[in-house]
């Protein structure tokens, strides 16, 4: 199977449907928008976070932020690198 790469808004808890769905299937890779959502409801971004991260914590995955609107999410097959902190 190809490894694929989604790129997908959250506006809504019911956004994140599409994410999981893909995330599942365990071939794609997923960088969420947060952007909509961190402007309408911090407690909706508080639970689309949770469900993303109980999902894919049961999966074998991995999830993390970048930048101030993004959130990254991996299969199993993949991780996200995470830098050794930089001196001040």
């Amino acid at each position: 199977y190809p490894i694929l790469l989604s790129m997908l808004d959250a506006v809504d808890f019911g956004d994140i449907k599409e994410p999981l769905d893909v995330l599942r299937e365990g071939y794609t890779i997923v960088l969420l928008n947060i952007r909509g959502l961190k402007a309408n409801d911090m407690m909706e971004l508080k639970r689309v976070v949770g469900k993303l991260k109980k999902t894919i914590d049961a999966a074998g995955g991995d999830i993390a932020g970048f930048g101030e609107d993004w959130i990254v999410v991996t299969p199993s097959f993949a991780e996200v690198y995470r830098a050794p902190d930089m001196p001040d």
